[in-house]
């Protein structure tokens, strides 16, 4: 691999291999501070004091999938289990590829949600229209929230986390209509099963890429190294501060499943069952964590592993082995 990058130690030399202490003590650099302020207010869709459009409708429809991260299990690196931390989010906007004059703005409604007790919507305030899933593992609903995957539990060398059948509530006139969420399945790790071949193939080219493809600035790495012995474990964190720089987005491509409400030609043209969403998905984060994701990784005998951090999706890409991919 001839382009380097490495975040965390602009000085070193990128053949330089990272000791454990020194890359824990690197990872484990915590971001102070608390959840920032959501500037944009959340409200309806309409205050009392605007006057609805005498063309404003409203309809729903159901998407086939919605990939919020994935994991990274090659056969060539060993055991691996990832572990979701505090106030892991998901940044997305959404186009329609086949009307592309039509501008959908993400907002956060009142009522009306059907939304597991783990996730809550927000508005974006650093992304133009755009919304945020948020996670609460273990929350307050009394049970104990599945926030882990390992090596032995996923399914083949990627296994993706997501929202299978999620359905949108969608209003506004003209080509500027508001969206959010009101209703979801709880979230899956088995999405691979979950989702028609269209979509799942728009996932797999998105994340399928090795070696010299994970590039900046959606992609960091860093190389560790096992004792001499082999057999050491990792501990990796993902602190917050490091999603922070240059903005990386990545692109999802899923189908309507279903559509119900919509009166006009034209909405119903736009939202027409087997047409494509695109869901483009940002690197942003606006809620501070000290780990959104941490990652135990057992390497195959004494060779150098090289993990990256995938920054649009806060989640650890780990490669084989060898360096040289």
């Amino acid at each position: 691999m001839d382009n380097y990058f490495s975040p965390w130690e602009p000085s070193v030399e990128p053949s330089q291999i990272l000791s454990r202490r020194r890359f824990l003590n690197l990872l484990a650099v915590g971001s102070a501070g608390t959840a920032l302020e959501l500037s944009r207010p959340h409200r309806a869709f309409a205050s009392n004091a605007e006057t609805p459009s005498p063309d404003a409708e409203a309809g729903q429809i159901t998407l086939d999938g919605m990939m919020m991260t994935y994991f990274s299990f090659p056969q060539t690196v060993g055991s691996a289990k990832f572990t979701f931390g505090e106030n892991f989010s998901t940044t997305f906007t959404l186009k329609l590829p086949q009307t592309p004059g039509v501008t959908l703005t993400g907002v956060v409604p009142k009522i009306g949600l059907s939304l597991p007790a783990r996730i809550s919507q927000h508005v974006s305030s650093t992304v133009a229209n755009g919304l945020i899933l948020r996670t609460h593992f273990g929350g307050g609903d009394g049970t104990v929230a599945k926030d882990s995957i390992s090596s032995n539990e996923g399914q083949g060398a990627l296994t993706f986390y997501g929202l299978s059948s999620p359905r949108l509530h969608i209003e506004g006139s003209g080509n500027n209509l508001k969206f959010h969420l009101s209703h979801t399945n709880e979230p899956s790790f088995d999405m691979a099963n979950q989702v028609g071949s269209g979509t799942m193939a728009s996932m797999m080219n998105l994340c399928g890429a090795q070696g010299a493809a994970l590039t900046a600035p959606r992609y960091r790495w860093v190389d560790v190294s096992p004792n001499k012995n082999g057999g050491s474990t990792f501990d990796m964190g993902l602190p917050s501060t490091l999603l922070a720089g240059k903005v990386a987005t990545a692109v999802v491509t899923t189908k309507i499943l279903k559509q119900i409400g919509f009166k006009s030609p034209a909405l119903r043209q736009a939202f027409a069952v087997g047409n494509n969403v695109q869901v483009t998905y940002y690197s942003t984060q606006e809620f501070a964590s000290k780990s959104l994701m941490d990652l135990k990784v057992k390497p195959y005998g004494a060779d150098v592993c090289r993990v990256y951090i995938d920054r649009v999706f806060k989640t650890f890409a780990v490669a084989p082995t060898s360096t040289n991919s």
